[in-house]
């Protein structure tokens, strides 16, 4: 009888789970790995999105800075051949002329070209740049491309496109940019880039 109520009392003071216990501690377990990996993936999507951004960013930099360049070195002439330095001014569209390597000729086949045209081809949303050696896409995602032309005073001028009189009064240009940097984001950029070279006077 003794024996009996021992193991009795044994079993009675075994630890362990009960059923109900295992369904909620797996419930928690299941909440818990589910707010886990929603926090990881909008941790990973946030990533990617801000990694989307600085790369176009970055891209648009890029772009700016090689038109930027271009509109600086337009109408350079060590020869002394008559180098125009903006041969079109509209509001997509820019063509630079300079003579970058002094040998008194205009080479737009080669790089750096001396005869560049930038432009906007609104139908795919995509800037342009045109050399003699062809045209090609330098930049997509672009919503919105235009140029003002702006003279000593820092006023505008026009009608576009200027007139072969008007663009010796240039003494800036201001390009202003909508590029999707992602899916329903858009970055807006403007920048104002000085011509260094006198224009042509005859």
């Amino acid at each position: 009888m003794k024996a009996q109520s021992n193991l009795h009392r044994k079993r009675i003071g075994c630890s362990g789970f009960t059923i109900v216990e295992m369904i909620i501690g797996l419930a928690l377990a299941g909440v818990a790995a589910t707010v886990v990996f929603s926090i990881f993936i909008s941790t990973q999507s946030m990533y990617y999105d801000t990694r989307t951004q600085m790369v176009s960013q970055s891209d648009t930099r890029v772009v700016l800075g090689m038109l930027a360049q271009e509109i600086r070195s337009a109408g350079s002439d060590v020869a002394s051949i008559g180098v125009e330095r903006l041969i079109t001014c509209a509001g997509d569209t820019l063509r630079v002329q300079s003579d970058l390597d002094a040998d008194g000729i205009i080479e737009s086949a080669t790089e750096p070209s001396e005869d560049v045209t930038w432009y906007y081809n609104s139908s795919n949303n995509t800037l342009m740049r045109s050399t003699g050696a062809g045209a090609m896409d330098v930049m997509t995602n672009v919503r919105a491309f235009d140029l003002n032309f702006l003279d000593a005073q820092g006023q505008v001028l026009g009608p576009m496109p200027l007139s072969s009189a008007d663009r010796k009064l240039v003494r800036a240009v201001r390009i202003s940019m909508v590029v999707d940097v992602d899916d329903g984001i858009q970055r807006n950029w403007t920048t104002t880039i000085a011509l260094r070279n006198d224009a042509v006077v005859n």
